[in-house]
């Protein structure tokens, strides 16, 4: 299998260096995947923007390119290319970032003093705050965080080959042994899991139905491709799939799940811009809230329609009527295989 490798930034500003990366790709024997190339698939009727980030979540990689132009910012308040990023993090895609060096070293006294006047309107940039808030998300990422600035064309398509090989290598030096011990890891949890559902079923009513087989129900709805945008959004809500699972398992309505997890689900279709919060935020002299998780997509396959939720940190879900509607239809359906007796 060639490896595909997803090319994201503005365009019109940048494509001098995407075609450069380009070419470095393909002297690699992989697969390149940019927009302006066809590589993009937009029969499905979504929103090309839609079919962006299914490609992102597609490749195996990505390659990240963060210039002076932030771009247009759409309903959700970020750009196409800041929603790229945050749907290959989401993934746990691999990524590389390069990053102009001027653009750095006004990031860093950005740092300083955010709040000063000069961001509002700063030369060259079309939107600093906002680029600069791309700059910090990748800079505090837990994973694949490096930013690599590039003095050339030629410099940055070095520097990417530098990266994958380096990348490459390292899968190859452990890959073997990572599995082995990955496979070690999850047969003991299996056991572990098992030993724990047995002491609890001993616990618990005879009417409360088999614990473990509940459990084997919710995991294989949830590990369906069908579920994934639900199973993201339990992930993102509990802060880890085993802790929803338990829940889930359990029975009950979306809402009491989510009631269950300390959230204050708020249904609506005005889901309010990042910019919004932040700016209330500021205007209260408040600590701004971080945002935990969030979607905003066209999930076509499986006839979801426009699905959107952002979880805020002070506990704020804000969720779209039909994401609404579509995850309590499945959480409906988990609840009556968990419990057929009670349908």
């Amino acid at each position: 299998m060639v490896p595909s490798v997803f090319i994201s930034s503005t365009i019109a500003d940048l494509h001098y260096l995407r075609d450069g990366v380009r070419d470095a790709i393909v002297e690699l024997s992989y697969r390149p995947v940019m927009s302006e190339h066809a590589e993009v698939g937009y029969i499905n009727p979504t929103t090309a923007a839609d079919s962006c980030y299914r490609s992102v979540s597609q490749c195996h990689l990505m390659v990240l390119i963060i210039g002076r132009r932030y771009g247009t910012v759409g309903d959700d308040g970020v750009s196409v290319t800041h929603r790229e990023y945050r749907a290959a993090r989401a993934k746990g895609i691999p990524m590389i970032t390069f990053v102009e060096p001027q653009l750095l070293s006004f990031h860093e006294v950005f740092a300083v003093d955010p709040d000063a006047k000069v961001w509002e309107r700063f030369e060259g940039l079309d939107n600093a705050k906002m680029t600069f808030a791309l700059l910090t998300e990748v800079q505090r990422s837990e994973t694949y965080n490096a930013m690599i600035p590039f003095a050339s064309v030629d410099d940055a398509k070095k520097k990417l080959k530098l990266q994958i090989a380096d990348f490459v290598g390292e899968r190859l030096a452990t890959g073997a042994d990572g599995l082995n011990e990955e496979i070690r890891d999850v047969l003991a949890e299996v056991k572990t899991i098992r030993n724990l559902l047995s002491e609890e079923q001993k616990k618990r009513e005879p009417a409360s139905g088999d614990l473990s087989t509940r459990y084997l129900v919710a995991a294989r709805f949830l590990l369906s491709k069908r579920a994934e945008l639900y199973r993201d959004f339990l992930e993102a809500v509990f802060r880890s799939f085993d802790v929803a699972l338990g829940h889930v398992a359990n029975g009950g309505s979306l809402k009491g799940l989510t009631e269950e997890a300390g959230c204050n689900l708020i249904v609506t279709d005005d889901i309010p811009l990042m910019g919004e919060v932040l700016d209330e935020a500021a205007f209260k002299e408040k600590e701004p809230p971080k945002v935990l998780g969030w979607y905003s997509g066209t999930h076509y396959p499986y006839g979801l329609g426009h699905i959107k939720w952002t979880l805020w940190s002070d506990g704020s879900l804000y969720i779209g009527t039909n994401a609404f509607e579509k995850f309590s239809d499945m959480q409906r359906e988990i609840h009556r295989a968990c419990f057929p007796s009670r349908s």
